[in-house]
């Protein structure tokens, strides 16, 4: 952080974060730019401070958010954003272990305005992922499957992250806990 100080007394005028700033107006001088000695020539200097330390609960609330955040864009490497994706996912895995209980001899029977009548959202999927509707069962299965240990491993990393960050004793702490984080 920096903050432009009155030479004359040490008075702090202006605090700013991370960067020095361009030009600014000083009540008693007017407008003067942060580039060179304008600063100094007016009677200023800009002297660089340590950033304060966040309160260690704002800290560990920001993390936590962030884990979460980390944790869904992990998942969006594998699945499709949004809530009504999700509840389709839901309904073609449904309807594709009510296919799956059926058997593949009656599921294969189904005439096609039978198999969307009976399941419509997987039946969106014969003849574009597989040309039965036993075969779309199928893929969606192996893939709730695939999904299942992968959203496990997340979901572990997730929490046990968020725990951890919880337990930190320091500022310090929880950033190194959040710094270490592999997903």
């Amino acid at each position: 952080m920096f903050v432009l100080e009155r030479t004359s007394d040490g008075a702090t005028i202006i605090t700013w974060g991370s960067r020095v700033p361009g030009a600014f107006t000083i009540p008693e001088v007017g407008e003067i730019n942060g580039a060179g000695d304008d600063w100094a020539d007016h009677g200023y200097r800009i002297i660089k401070v340590a950033d304060p330390v966040p309160p260690l609960v704002d800290v560990k609330t920001a993390l936590k958010r962030t884990i979460d955040l980390d944790a869904e864009n992990r998942r969006l490497v594998y699945i499709s954003p949004g809530v009504g994706m999700a509840m389709t996912y839901q309904e073609k895995y449904a309807q594709a272990q009510a296919v799956y209980a059926m058997g593949e001899e009656a599921a294969n029977a189904l005439g096609r305005e039978e198999a969307r009548e009976q399941f419509p959202t997987l039946a969106a999927s014969v003849g574009i992922e597989d040309p039965s509707l036993w075969g779309c069962a199928g893929l969606v299965i192996a893939k709730y499957e695939a999904w299942a240990d992968l959203s496990h491993a997340i979901e572990a990393t997730r929490l046990t992250a968020k725990r951890a960050v919880e337990a930190a004793q320091d500022v310090s702490e929880a950033r190194a806990v959040y710094g270490a984080l592999v997903w």
